[in-house]
């Protein structure tokens, strides 16, 4: 059963709180009501914590100043005319966002299940309190988590965030869907799904904390990421549009497993479009559109392809996308640790300002290792790529690409390939 189905039937046999009676909405600011806003909202919570309960916002704007926290089996659900949360005034409580799990803080493996946000805004007003920045929504260790139709606007950290913080706690059956998050000019990521990590180097393997994840749908405009998966498993990330991501569209890093990436379109990333780091198994990049990267932000020619894949992969597959006019490659994958059994087939790569497709190995990075092994790349066409529409390189003589194929490439207007410290581990036919 997937979770908009397991929430409609949740919705269904839940009792409804018409929160009508207990917030007020306005048009304008005014501290006394925001904070009234705040202290029923939280105490209608916690009196019905533990139910089946759906809350159903009032239309119109309900400004808050302090965080809102959520208890299990709660449906906070919007009117079809329009509801808004609005941060008035940034100094208040504010934990770690506007929307917070209840037991978010708490340094076990306490979890919070079963919670919805369907159909309404949350407006952070670009307000922070001067020592800390705002989330939209915060969940920690949270499972059975289904947010739907969220608009999340200026808010000045994350708009959407689920995290697991605890290494005895695990948060499954996460869906984000047709959310709307805009947050131009504003530091950390759209919309991001993350467990801890205790390895700040990204040179080691951890156990995901959370599994089992949809994202689809989203529209993801301005912040550093469009959208963030790190330490996660058995993803599926289909049908989002990321513009104008600072720095990436999508990225995946580090140490995820079973993660699928399919109908995407990411268009003007600052950096790379879609970014895979630090130990991926299992990665299928599918069918997406990457347009336009900015320049390479590595300021070392490491970045600024459309797609781009490195440090310790293993079975990486790439196909039918489309990769143009990007700063650098269209697509490259490359070393930093050793990285295995790959394919790239059916994908177009035109008008890139370096090459088509780049491999690169060395040690960069962590320097954990940097052989490229074990790969296909076939039925892929090139075109009006400044550079070769191939490259082939190391960076140090001690590392190889070996064990690749390239089997009926097509080129049109393009240079052919080119190899640089590769020796014979390549094979053209």
């Amino acid at each position: 059963m997937t979770l908009f189905f397991s929430f409609l039937l949740n919705f269904i046999a839940a009792d409804t709180v018409n929160l009508q009676q207990h917030l007020s909405a306005s048009t304008f600011y005014e501290e006394g009501v925001a904070s009234k806003n705040v202290k029923s909202f939280n105490e209608i919570l916690k009196k019905n914590a533990g139910k089946s309960t759906v809350f159903k916002l009032p239309v119109g704007k309900i400004w808050i100043n302090a965080s809102i926290l959520i208890p299990d089996h709660t449906t906070i659900a919007g009117d079809d005319k329009g509801s808004e949360m609005v941060v008035g005034n940034a100094r208040g409580d504010f934990t770690e966002g506007i929307l917070v799990n209840v037991d978010y803080s708490l340094g076990n493996a306490t979890m919070n299940h079963n919670i919805s946000l369907v159909n309404f805004t949350i407006n952070g007003n670009n307000l922070d309190r001067g020592d800390k920045f705002i989330r939209g929504v915060f969940f920690n260790k949270v499972s059975n988590v289904f947010i739907h139709k969220l608009t999340v606007l200026n808010t000045t950290q994350e708009g959407i965030r689920v995290d697991v913080n605890n290494l005895s706690a695990i948060a499954e059956n996460i869906e984000i869907s047709d959310c709307f998050v805009s947050r131009r000019n504003y530091k950390d990521a759209n919309i991001i799904v993350r467990s801890i990590m205790n390895d700040g180097a990204n040179s080691a393997f951890w156990p995901s904390r959370v599994k089992n994840i949809v994202i689809k749908n989203n529209f993801s405009e301005g912040g550093v990421y469009g959208i963030c998966l790190s330490n996660v498993s058995n993803v599926q990330a289909y049908n989002n549009t990321c513009i104008s991501n600072f720095w990436r569209g999508i990225i995946v890093s580090p140490t995820c497993v079973d993660v699928l990436i399919k109908k995407n379109r990411i268009d003007s990333a600052g950096s790379t479009g879609i970014h895979i780091a630090f130990y991926g198994k299992n990665i299928i990049i599918d069918s997406n559109t990457v347009s336009n990267t900015l320049q390479d932000m590595s300021g070392k020619g490491y970045e600024g392809q459309g797609i781009k894949c490195y440090v310790g992969f293993s079975n990486l597959t790439i196909t039918n996308n489309i990769s143009y006019n990007n700063a650098t490659d269209g697509i490259a994958i490359e070393g930093g640790a050793d990285g295995r059994t790959f394919l790239i087939e059916n994908n177009t790569v035109n008008n890139n300002k370096r090459h088509g497709i780049r491999l690169l190995s060395g040690p960069f990075v962590i320097n954990k290792g940097g052989n490229i092994r074990d790969g296909k790349i076939k039925n892929n066409t090139a075109s009006g790529n400044q550079m070769d529409a191939f490259s082939f390189t190391t960076e140090d003589k001690k590392y190889t690409i070996e064990g690749v194929t390239l089997n009926n490439n097509k080129l049109i207007n393009a240079k052919g390939f080119k190899k640089v410290n590769v020796g014979n581990g390549i094979k053209v036919f």
